[in-house]
């Protein structure tokens, strides 16, 4: 059997034929961050990983060193244009949960 990778050879064959392929993706992630007597308490985001972690080490009281940027691609095109209308309204259905947790748009 084909992994992920080599079943879907670009990001929209992931979104549009992947994720029924391989129906273990489509589970939330939030799904991940909680139990029945528990939930994180800290979620940290990529796009505020400097800040998120800041807090998480004021929190330990541990010192901080702000985190050097390295292979930075300023040409890579915002995601948001990566997508199709079908692949949004894809993403929409699959995910739902996690946009409404997370607060995503598109």
């Amino acid at each position: 059997m084909q992994g992920v990778a080599e079943s879907c050879p670009d990001f929209e064959t992931f979104i549009m034929k992947g994720l029924d392929e391989w129906t273990r993706l489509q589970t939330p992630q939030v799904r991940y961050l909680t139990t029945r007597t528990r939930r994180a308490d800290m979620i940290g985001r990529q796009e505020t990983l400097e800040a998120d972690l800041r807090a998480v080490f004021a929190r330990f009281d541990l010192p901080w060193t702000p985190l050097k940027s390295v292979n930075v691609d300023k040409s890579r095109p915002d995601y948001h244009d990566e997508y199709t209308d079908a692949m949004r309204r894809r993403v929409e259905s699959v995910f739902a949960k996690d946009i409404a947790v997370f607060g995503y748009s598109f």
